[in-house]
């Protein structure tokens, strides 16, 4: 099933030397210790679709495969937060239905609902614990942060031309 657990990830260290790993799709970070040891997970359900869109066809192949919502990266804000960075793509529809292809490419609109491209920020404790999450209703691919608190990302235009962001969050009163 699409790589489910075998599509990589991403990881980051905090200052006790912990990895924390968070699959690009499904949604589940592992928090671990240096030596591989799972110490707890962290697995949460979404509003958006985290269900690739694929639909059985007609065709050869037999699937029709497109994007799908997927984890980015994640890393440490302040050696104090962790933040996992998803690219969402969602969508409504029965990724079981048997599709005639030159019929899906005539009326998309037909066989799925397209409910549009955005960022999501999740913010958690060191410990695993939700704090909030954020959508940005754009096109960033956010990969880090700096040294003075800013969440840095890649932000495409509508040409798909990239260009550097930064956004600045507070989190209980705390920058």
């Amino acid at each position: 099933m699409v790589n489910q657990y075998l599509t990589g990830g991403s990881l980051c260290f905090d200052k006790d030397e912990r990895i924390f790993f968070s699959y690009t799709w499904p949604y589940l970070i592992n928090i671990l210790t240096t030596e591989g040891n799972e110490l707890s997970q962290i697995n949460r359900k979404s509003d958006f679709n985290w269900t690739p869109l694929i639909f059985k066809t007609d065709a050869v192949n037999g699937m029709l495969w497109s994007g799908t919502t997927r984890t980015i990266n994640i890393f440490l804000l302040k050696s104090k937060y962790l933040v996992n960075s998803i690219y969402a793509e969602d969508w409504e529809g029965n990724p079981e239905r048997k599709i005639i292809l030159s019929e899906f490419k005539k009326n998309t609109d037909k066989f799925f609902k397209y409910n549009g491209e955005f960022a999501v920020l999740d913010f958690y404790t060191l410990e695993g614990e939700f704090i909030e999450s954020i959508k940005i209703d754009e096109k960033i691919s956010f990969l880090c942060s700096d040294n003075k608190g800013r969440i840095l990302g890649v932000k495409k235009s509508k040409d798909d031309f990239p260009s550097v962001v930064g956004y600045r969050v507070e989190i209980n009163g705390n920058s």
